[in-house]
């Protein structure tokens, strides 16, 4: 049986309420940011016309290499439409 840490508050529901806010991790799949800390959308959005797959990743999509491929439906970079 695990031991609690002497001076560690119990994982309450007000405390898990309060403190955590029941959000997940920013790296989490089911991560969903707070509309007052959502960065304002300034990057362009590159769409995949077969899968509607949106790119996301941290390099500009121009600058990625031709042979990239959508991770879904594996169509080349040249699917993919500017929106």
């Amino acid at each position: 049986m695990a031991k609690k840490p002497k001076n560690a508050p119990a994982m309450t529901y007000a405390y898990y309420h309060n403190v955590v806010k029941g959000k997940s991790p920013k790296n989490a799949p089911t991560y969903i940011p707070d509309e007052e800390s959502a960065p304002a959308e300034t990057k362009e959005k590159w769409v995949c016309s077969v899968c509607r797959y949106e790119y996301d990743g941290d390099i500009p999509f121009e600058e990625l290499p031709d042979s990239y491929v959508c991770p879904v439906c594996k169509q080349p970079k040249s699917k993919f439409v500017k929106q």
